[in-house]
């Protein structure tokens, strides 16, 4: 996880001149969210690297820290707190995480079909 105290992963030092680029964060409704979908799409594209699991884990320690910190949620996290207490009656012995990336895909799908039927 990377916070300003501890930065993680240096995405900085990698950035081209005048690059552009966007910090997601915690206290944001909906950040998490778009963590985990880049990180599914990510494994979907065919990377498998440890920074893939730390974008799974920051997501989870955003919406942590935004629970104890803010008390606010979205339809997002109600949604994906639904689908931990499922998974976790359905499947106790196994790992949330492709669950997660799989409910990002569906969800990415669904918001490309929705933009298509409004075109």
């Amino acid at each position: 996880m990377s916070t300003k105290a501890n930065p993680g992963f240096d995405d900085y030092g990698a950035l081209g001149q005048n690059e552009p680029f966007f910090v997601m964060m915690a206290r944001r409704p909906g950040d998490a969210v778009f963590v985990r979908m880049w990180a599914a799409e990510q494994r979907e594209l065919g990377e498998n690297n440890p920074r893939i699991d730390d974008a799974f884990k920051t997501a989870d320690e955003m919406d942590a820290w935004r629970d104890a910190h803010i008390k606010q949620s979205n339809a997002d996290e109600v949604m994906l707190q639904a689908c931990r207490q499922i998974h976790n009656q359905l499947h106790p012995t196994t790992s949330f995480q492709s669950c997660v990336e799989a409910i990002c895909l569906m969800r990415k799908r669904a918001l490309q079909e929705i933009a298509i039927l409004k075109q």
